[in-house]
């Protein structure tokens, strides 16, 4: 019966298995507390093995780390997420705290930290969405009497090593790449005027899709704000190819779970040149337009 409730609560976290899951449930809800948190602790710790014998599936199918591993690992680190946020209920929580669960430290730190990253609708990783997860956590762990710095050590527990080393490659990789992802906010943060402007500009796109006739050309609207919007994403991309060119673990991260293409010979030894080219668009744009 224990496994099939432990079996039944993954089910229940994923979302599926709804009709037998709540007789079972019901069942679960009728256990001692104790049991409660036995079950709880099967539970996870089913979740996780499994889940890393997925994992180890997958790397040995696909050799060369890429988008497909990123995915697989953030699957993997989801269904950990909700499968511990389903079985350590409230109460379950409160009955571990009175008998100092020390298993219940290390659930609330995988969950902080395989907090992942979504993906926005530009492909860019949405950190913003991964703290909010984490303050999540940090306020169930605080709840439940576990010191905040325990979630926060960065260990590597699966006991097969390759994905031991594959998990902390990932997790390095975030770490690294998370600058290069936010420099969109931090240029917005510059002047609110580009991130109003950018917001407005695509609106006003939509707008003449809808209401110009097909090959009418940009509305009055969109050549107003577009040379505030070009200089803005401009001024991205030449951060962002900054940063690639000072910290070639920042492209080599990228490459590693983003898909990212090396740069051949020739265009790493043109990379200053474009650079400094790009330097001189932003610099007449802000000129132009005003704006830093």
């Amino acid at each position: 019966m224990k496994r099939i409730l432990a079996l039944t609560l993954i089910a229940l976290a994923l979302g599926v298995g709804a009709a037998s899951g709540m007789v079972l449930q019901r069942e679960l809800s009728e256990q001692p507390m104790a049991a409660k948190l036995r079950i709880a602790h099967e539970t996870y710790g089913r979740a996780r093995s499994e889940g890393e014998a997925a994992l180890r599936k997958f790397i040995d199918s696909n050799p060369k780390p890429g988008e497909g591993l990123r995915k697989a690992i953030q699957d993997h680190n989801n269904t950990l997420f909700k499968v511990g946020r389903a079985v350590f209920t409230p109460e379950v929580t409160a009955y571990a705290q009175r008998g100092s669960d020390s298993p219940l430290k290390d659930v609330l730190r995988d969950a902080w930290q395989g907090a992942d990253a979504p993906m926005k609708a530009d492909g860019d990783p949405d950190f913003k969405a991964r703290d909010a997860t984490r303050a999540e956590v940090m306020r169930r762990a605080v709840a439940a009497g576990v010191d905040p710095e325990y979630l926060t050590q960065r260990t590597y527990e699966p006991k097969d090593p390759v994905v031991a080393k594959v998990l902390k490659q990932y997790n390095d990789a975030q770490d690294t790449l998370r600058p290069y992802w936010e420099i969109p906010d931090k240029v917005a943060a510059s002047n609110p005027a580009y991130a109003d402007i950018d917001a407005k500009y695509k609106a006003a796109q939509e707008e003449s899709k809808r209401t110009m006739p097909l090959g009418a050309g940009l509305s009055q609207q969109v050549r107003e704000l577009k040379p505030v919007y070009d200089l803005y994403h401009k001024t991205i991309e030449l951060m962002q190819e900054k940063m690639k060119y000072n910290n070639p673990a920042v492209q080599r991260a990228g490459e590693a779970f983003y898909e990212w293409k090396p740069p051949t010979a020739a265009e790493a030894a043109r990379a200053a040149d474009r650079i400094a080219a790009a330097e001189g668009v932003v610099a007449r744009g802000k000129a132009i337009t005003g704006l830093r």
